[in-house]
């Protein structure tokens, strides 16, 4: 995670970029994102993916782009996508199965 702690919580954001895993990542983001009240939907998103890795990041837009999820959505769609772009099966998001018309459908197993 590269954040140096200088600057306003938006510059912050702005240089927040995703070295480790997802988790250590949105962990990050939403500390930093709690100092700002009433954070524009739009927003949260932009910021949340312009820190992701790239592959990581490509993937997500991609599945974002198939309608508007929530805060909690997109980063449960974004564990799913490290597990899937890493190769690991874990208990919350199954691997991404493809339905007949080659989209990746994913499912979440978790309360």
């Amino acid at each position: 995670m590269v954040v140096n702690g200088e600057g306003d919580v938006y510059e912050q954001l702005t240089e927040l970029k995703q070295e480790g895993t997802v988790e250590e990542y949105i962990a990050e983001f939403e500390y930093l994102t709690a100092q700002i009240p009433k954070l524009p939907e739009k927003q949260f998103r932009g910021y949340f993916l312009h820190g992701l890795r790239n592959d990581i990041r490509g993937r997500v837009r991609s599945l974002v782009a198939l309608g508007d999820l929530s805060h909690t959505k997109l980063l449960q769609v974004t564990r799913g996508v490290e597990k899937e772009v890493g190769g690991v099966n874990g208990s919350g998001f199954s691997r991404g199965s493809r339905s007949n018309s080659g989209s990746i459908r994913f499912a979440w197993h978790g309360s």
